[in-house]
């Protein structure tokens, strides 16, 4: 006998029932597919905003490396306060 002969035989009750959690998995499974669309999207701009600063987000990095230590050198604190 199959599992699915034996929804006829629900009440209207857990007919409902059934109905509102495959309504809940469907809209589960929409939700998900909606956030994965945006995330891929969100993705996309943050690819393309990097690619279009690369130069001067690694210039930034470089200016950042090239702090003076403060525990080799004490006045590079003065000097990053000053810069």
């Amino acid at each position: 006998m199959s599992e699915f002969s034996e929804i006829g035989s629900l009440s209207t009750a857990g007919k409902s029932t059934l109905r509102c959690l495959l309504n809940a998995a469907l809209g589960v499974v929409c939700i998900s597919a909606a956030v994965q669309a945006f995330a891929d999207d969100l993705r996309t701009q943050v690819e393309r905003y990097r690619i279009a600063h690369e130069a001067q987000l690694v210039g930034q990095l470089d200016e950042l490396t090239r702090i003076k230590s403060v525990a080799a050198e004490p006045t590079g604190l003065a000097a990053a306060a000053r810069e």
